[in-house]
């Protein structure tokens, strides 16, 4: 079942959001907890051995050796960006709102 929600606080231009959040579906958690744990999983394992294999002396002197180490560098930083979200949207922890 959505849980409607509709934010009445103003905004920065003073007006009443009036806009409906719908906030956590079941369907939406769902694909956060089995898809992300999966991308996560798979991306880490993926971007380790790729940072492996192509860190070697002979692949880092090929220029696409040296593209595909800087490809799976910023992979795992992506993937670390990502962690704020999936804790958040996945598990309902508020992690963004300051809430009293």
């Amino acid at each position: 079942m959505r849980e409607l929600k509709v934010d009445s606080a103003p905004n920065a231009m003073g007006r009443a959001n009036e806009y409906p959040v719908y906030t956590n579906p079941t369907i939406i958690v769902q694909i956060y907890q089995i898809g992300y744990s999966f991308t996560f999983l798979l991306g880490f394992i993926g971007n380790l051995f790729s940072l492996l294999t192509f860190s070697r002396p002979t692949l880092r002197k090929v220029s696409t050796g040296c593209l595909f180490l800087a490809l799976a560098t910023s992979d795992l930083f992506v993937l670390f960006s990502y962690i704020f979200d999936y804790i958040e949207f996945g598990f309902t922890v508020n992690i963004y709102s300051i809430e009293n």
